[in-house]
C-alpha cells in the first residue's frame, strides 16, 4: 500500500517541521507553499517533504488543496490531508494498514484538538474526521472550512485507533479574513449546514449578534443539520 501525506501552508516556519516529521512513515510527503516569505519551505524540505511553490488567485482554500492533491503520484493508494498545525500520532501507519480494505474509498479516524498544547495541554476536544481518501474520486469544496466532495460509490471504513491525528493550533494566527470567505461559502453551499455553523460561530466571536441570529435561523432550517451544534 502506497500512502501520501499532502497539504498546503503559508508562513508556517514555527510548525511545519513538526508536521512533516510526524508523517515520516508515509511513502510520499508533498506540500504546496502558497507564497511563504519566511523559511517554511526550507524547513519542510529539510524534514523530508517535497515542496512545490504555487499561487492561487483569488485565494480559496479548496483550490489550493485540490492543486496539491493533483500533484500526487497516480499510483498512490491512500491520501492523508494534514495541515501545518497538525501531526500524525506515532503508530498511525500500522493503524491504517490494519484497517485497510482495497475497495474502500474513504477512512474516518479519530482527531484530537489540543488548544493549550503550549501550556498544560488539558483543553482538548475529540471527534471523528475524514481526511483519508483514495487518490481519485475526491475533490475539495468551499473557499474556507473546506470539505471533501464525496463520490456516489463511496465506501467508508472507520480506523479504530485511539488517536490518529492531533491538532496543535497556533492561536496567534490572524484569521480575520475568514469571515468574508465564510459568507461567500454559505452563498455557494446553501445546503452545507456545518459551514453555516462555522459562520455563525465566527459572527458571535466578532460581536455581530444580529447577523449571527439571522444565520442561526437559516441553519436550523437546513435538512440534516445536527441539533447538538445549536442547542
Amino acid at each position: 500500500m502506497k500512502i501520501a501525506v499532502y497539504g498546503i501552508f503559508l508562513n508556517e516556519k514555527r510548525l511545519i517541521g513538526r508536521c512533516v516529521e510526524s508523517a515520516r512513515d508515509a511513502d510520499v510527503i508533498l506540500y504546496a507553499d502558497t507564497g511563504s516569505t519566511d523559511r517554511s519551505g526550507m524547513i519542510a524540505k529539510a524534514a523530508g517533504a517535497t515542496v512545490v511553490d504555487v499561487r492561487v488567485r483569488p485565494w480559496r482554500f479548496d483550490d489550493a488543496r485540490n492543486l496539491a492533491l493533483s500533484l500526487l503520484p497516480e499510483d498512490v493508494d491512500l491520501c492523508i490531508s494534514l495541515d501545518a498545525d497538525e501531526v500524525l500520532v506515532e503508530g498511525w501507519r500500522a493503524a491504517l494498514e490494519a484497517a485497510y480494505v482495497p475497495t474502500a474509498s474513504r477512512y474516518n479516524h479519530r482527531f484530537e484538538s489540543i488548544w493549550d498544547w503550549e501550556g498544560a495541554g488539558i483543553n482538548r476536544t475529540y471527534h471523528w474526521h475524514e481526511r483519508i481518501h483514495t487518490r481519485k474520486g475526491y475533490m475539495w469544496r468551499s473557499p474556507v472550512h473546506e470539505y471533501l466532495k464525496r463520490p456516489a460509490n463511496e465506501q467508508v471504513i472507520w480506523v479504530q485507533a485511539e488517536h490518529f491525528m492531533q491538532q496543535l493550533p497556533d492561536l496567534t494566527k490572524d484569521r480575520s479574513s475568514y469571515l468574508l470567505m465564510m459568507k461567500q461559502a454559505i452563498e455557494e453551499e446553501p445546503d452545507q449546514w456545518k459551514i453555516f455553523w462555522f459562520y455563525w460561530e465566527a459572527l458571535v466571536k466578532a460581536g455581530q449578534t444580529e447577523e449571527a441570529s439571522r444565520v442561526m435561523v437559516r441553519l436550523k432550517q437546513i435538512p440534516g443539520a445536527d441539533p447538538k451544534f445549536f442547542a
